[in-house]
């Protein structure tokens, strides 16, 4: 559902019908005025902010015996015969002809779907790439049944919008068709309500065309770059005001001033910088003073930690967990999958034992005896670092005195996850970290309601990533590479995506 835009700027009279009852709209009403509601269109507002997600050429329609393979075209005929064909592969048929000739429209699936939709001597207008197997014919076209002329400027002639459908919006009237005949004489109306919501010196600034002039665009386009525009210019404002939202949760939290006051490590943190072997990048060293001015201030940290594999994320936790620690917190670290717990647990080990901070690992894997085991050390305070995975929101687990969470790969986890975490302590200071490169400017939408900070230097003794593209025709120069890779005891990792994600994966 769209960003709602503040109700200012502009005269009262064009924001009054902004934010009018979609059902009031002409050819709406209350039944499907229900069905756009659930689909997140509330008002009028909503519905221009529900642009089409694709714009078919209408404004040339062939004729058939002018089609020919390979031709993107929009032809406009009568339907001559439809029928599902068998053979090696089943098929749901549409002949269409005009006077010059004819060509089959075919689908290999939605067979109902497309029955009901088609009826001899309908007019359809129907548009994709011409091809050819014997005779002419479209497969899987975008196609309407044009019911009269009187609004064939809607649907033909032009740049066509194709709107999100689903099954209870078609079932209900509520069709690609259907919402243009709602939506060209709602634009009518926005002409007469005229509004802005961006001062002009702004819209000059990052040349954004009109509210008004955008909707139009977006919805009607005289040209594919007039879309663009349009849309640009409604992108543009959602996610400015979105970022509007974000920041004045970051104002509203550090007005608050109810946070937990963290001292950066003293005694625990110079022992464990001799003992690295290695000293800091001036980037990690940056960034680890911007924990530590967050830490030391009244209000919560809720901070977003950026930095590509390798690039020392985990020893900027580390140090600033240990700031927690010896401020008499605890601290807990959450990662998305048991591997990566683990990975977590043992690399912090190495580093935290010789301080003599206990550390305990918690995940679903853990056996019962040992799992009651940490759980009871957890909330008696002896454990001060807790690593695990979803198992730590879980309501059996809880902490003595939690001050510091940290949470990697964030985009991993909901909102609501990260919320349950928190709970565990009295508003805990919180480190997401990511190695997912995220533009500033991204960052900034996405991850508004957080600080941000950026590892961008990498330590000198790692050697520089390559990432290549291989093409298809190079696969099997890949493997051989694979091969010789690890024939002289390098390791290979294929990485591909989940259908189903789970802990463990």
């Amino acid at each position: 559902m769209p960003v709602k835009s503040p109700k200012q700027g502009s005269s009262k009279p064009g924001l009054d019908y902004l934010f009018s009852d979609i059902q009031y709209l002409k050819g709406v009403g209350p039944r499907k005025g229900e069905i756009l509601r659930q689909n997140g269109i509330s008002t009028v507002f909503d519905l221009f902010y529900y642009v089409p997600r694709k714009y078919v050429d209408r404004s040339m329609i062939v004729p058939m015996n002018a089609l020919s393979e390979g031709m993107n075209a929009t032809v406009l005929g009568k339907v001559a015969g439809t029928g599902i064909a068998q053979g090696r592969q089943r098929r749901y048929i549409t002949i269409l002809e005009d006077n010059t000739g004819y060509i089959e429209l075919i689908w290999f699936n939605g067979y109902r779907y497309l029955d009901n939709a088609f009826h001899e001597g309908d007019i359809v207008c129907a548009s994709g790439t011409v091809r050819v197997y014997g005779r002419l014919y479209i497969p899987h076209p975008e196609f309407e049944v044009v019911a009269s002329e009187d609004d064939e400027t809607i649907h033909t002639g032009r740049l066509i919008p194709i709107y999100p459908e689903n099954v209870t919006l078609r079932d209900n009237g509520l069709s690609s068709r259907a919402l243009r005949r709602i939506i060209k004489p709602a634009l009518d109306q926005l002409t007469e309500h005229p509004c802005e919501t961006i001062p002009e010196e702004w819209r000059r600034q990052y040349g954004l065309a009109s509210l008004e002039r955008a909707i139009q665009q977006a919805h009607f386009p005289d040209t594919t770059e007039m879309a663009d525009s349009g849309r640009q210019r409604l992108a543009f404002e959602e996610l400015f005001y979105l970022e509007l939202i974000m920041a004045g949760r970051r104002i509203k939290r550090r007005q608050k001033a109810d946070g937990i006051v963290l001292q950066p490590p003293k005694k625990n943190g110079r022992q464990l910088l001799n003992s690295l072997g290695f000293k800091l990048t001036k980037a990690q060293i940056r960034v680890l003073n911007q924990i530590y001015v967050d830490m030391a201030a009244p209000y919560q940290m809720n901070r977003l930690l950026q930095g590509d594999v390798g690039s020392g994320k985990t020893i900027v936790a580390v140090l600033a967990m240990l700031g927690a620690i010896e401020s008499g917190y605890q601290a807990a670290i959450m990662a998305p999958t048991e591997i990566l717990a683990e990975q977590h647990y043992y690399s912090m080990s190495e580093l935290l034992s010789p301080l003599g901070i206990p550390i305990a690992l918690l995940t679903s894997s853990v056996k019962k005896v040992a799992r009651k085991e940490t759980m009871e050390q957890v909330a008696s305070g002896k454990c001060p670092v807790l690593v695990g995975t979803h198992a730590l929101i879980e309501k059996k687990v809880n902490f003595a005195k939690l001050g510091f969470v940290v949470i990697d790969e964030q985009h991993r986890f909901g909102v609501m996850q990260r919320a349950l975490l928190q709970t565990k302590g009295k508003n805990p200071d919180i480190l997401v970290m990511t190695a997912t490169p995220i533009p500033r400017t991204l960052a900034m939408t996405v991850y508004g309601d957080l600080d941000v900070s950026v590892i961008d230097e990498m330590p000198p003794e790692r050697i520089p990533i390559a990432t290549e593209f291989i093409p298809d025709e190079r696969r099997r120069w890949m493997y051989e590479f694979i091969r010789k890779k690890v024939g002289e005891g390098s390791s290979i990792y294929i990485v591909y995506p989940l259908i189903e994600e789970t802990e463990k994966s």
